[in-house]
């Protein structure tokens, strides 16, 4: 007997929304209802690859298809007010990273998700990729965990903060430094983004992360991790080039073991589409089954302060306290 239709899901956005659109239209339990979008080229040929209708209004979308659940991804300003919406309309919340600008916002949302018993997860995390679940879990073997290198393309800070409190916990204080050579000062001046700083995390536990930004790397190994334990290294490259794990013996020796092999994808953004509809699966997964989600906005809250804390350790030449630090 075919799985009965249970939940009907309603797309907010046409950019990376459409990965979790992917992942709902595949899952016997969930209709896709509806694209909310401008009516871009891009949102209308999402909302006919679908077979759904596209709206251009929230409300009339919200009152047309009863939503159980909803992935929202439009933006950092309008993604809390979206979200909100929903969630006090009765639909769980899949939201896109950043979720809000700052962590008070991204706390409300999470304040009426539980006023409501609702969920309310955000998608942009690499926790669920294979090469993460794994190395993780080897971490456990390797003794206790004193260093994490993280080096980076650097808009991709929000995802390295992300990855580097699921290994190692919560962080205490933020040190960031932005020295560049001289004679790059003009091209610093003119695309200062290109230029972002080193960043070093004290967690509250006492490991020590270092942030590095790096353009120069494949999309399947833009996010490069070397962990550093009493008993060896892990090493890890995100999405989708592998892990490896060096472990020390007896009498000195060594061994090397491939946890992960690398897997063959696409260029771009389908380097990390991958990444995106495992997460968008298993918030599906925690709606039906009443689960956590995966990617708490708990931690994404954190995450903001953490983000928020980078330019005023740059600012002010030494270590800024994160208020507050959430468990992950």
């Amino acid at each position: 007997m075919p799985t009965p239709v249970r939940l009907n899901a309603l797309i907010v956005g046409s950019g990376w929304a459409r990965q979790a659109a992917r992942a709902f239209a595949a899952r016997e339990e969930v209709r896709v209802a509806g694209v909310v979008a401008r009516g871009s080229q891009r949102s209308v040929a999402l909302a006919v690859s679908l077979g759904v209708p596209l709206f251009d209004q929230l409300t009339e979308a919200i009152h047309e298809t009863r939503p159980d659940l909803a992935v929202v991804a439009v933006g950092e300003t309008s993604n809390p007010g979206i979200s909100i919406e929903l969630l006090r309309a009765g639909a769980h919340v899949l939201c896109a990273h950043p979720v809000a600008p700052t962590a008070d916002e991204v706390s409300a949302v999470l304040l009426v998700a539980k006023a409501h018993g609702l969920i309310a997860s955000t998608d942009y995390s690499l926790r669920l990729t294979e090469a993460f679940r794994i190395a993780r879990a080897s971490l456990a073997e390797m003794g206790s965990l004193l260093r994490v290198d993280i080096t980076f393309p650097g808009r991709f800070l929000p995802i390295a903060l992300d990855v580097a409190i699921a290994l190692a916990g919560p962080v205490e204080s933020v040190s960031a430094f932005g020295r560049y050579p001289a004679k790059l000062l003009a091209r610093r001046r003119s695309a200062p983004a290109a230029f972002p700083p080193t960043t070093i995390l004290e967690h509250a536990g006492g490991v020590v992360t270092a942030l590095t930004p790096s353009p120069h790397a494949a999309p399947a190994e833009a996010v490069r991790v070397s962990t550093s334990s009493t008993g060896g290294r892990v090493d890890l490259a995100l999405p989708a080039a592998g892990a490896r794990r060096v472990r020390y013996t007896r009498g000195g020796a060594w061994e090397d073991t491939e946890l992960v092999s690398p897997r063959g994808v696409a260029e771009g953004e389908e380097a990390f589409a991958d990444a995106m509809r495992v997460l968008a699966d298993a918030f599906v997964d925690a709606v039906l089954g009443g689960r956590s989600p995966p990617c708490s906005l708990e931690d994404e809250a954190h995450v903001r302060k953490i983000w928020a804390a980078v330019p005023r350790a740059l600012r002010e030449r030494k270590p800024v306290v994160v208020d507050d630090p959430s468990p992950s």
